[in-house]
């Protein structure tokens, strides 16, 4: 039985486009666009549960050190989006640590209709001809 706190809420993903390696494994998402900078710390500390807004800008950063950071969160998110890096590397990356009570299967829904719905990764096999 379901514990009062939780509740139910039904989940559409949207159809997405994904790309595979040639042994037919899956590698990474299609994105239409790299995250803004809310969407990535959104994805990052609310969804994934990686913490970095306690490092950032802390340090007596400059703007322009402050925008390179924000430019780096992005680069980083979205590499990890398409493949090119695992969760580890994401999270050593922005040099912080992973949650210690890992991933359940159900935080990649929510990434998924997330970044469906706000139009990051590619719903529309036509565009672009992708």
């Amino acid at each position: 039985m379901a514990d009062k706190k939780e509740h139910r809420k039904k989940v559409t993903i949207s159809p997405f486009l994904m790309t595979y390696q040639t042994d037919g494994s899956p590698k990474g998402l299609v994105l239409d666009r790299q995250p803004t900078f809310k969407e990535a710390t959104h994805i990052l500390e609310k969804i994934l549960s990686i913490r970095i807004r306690k490092q950032f800008g802390t340090d007596g950063s400059s703007r322009e050190d402050m925008d390179e950071q924000k430019k780096e969160i992005i680069e980083q998110l979205s590499i990890f989006l398409v493949g090119d890096i695992t969760i580890t590397d994401l999270v050593d990356g922005l040099g912080t640590e992973m949650p210690t009570e890992g991933f359940p299967p159900t935080v990649y829904y929510e990434l998924l209709h997330y970044i469906t719905k706000t139009g990051i990764v590619r719903t529309d096999e036509n565009v672009n001809n992708a």
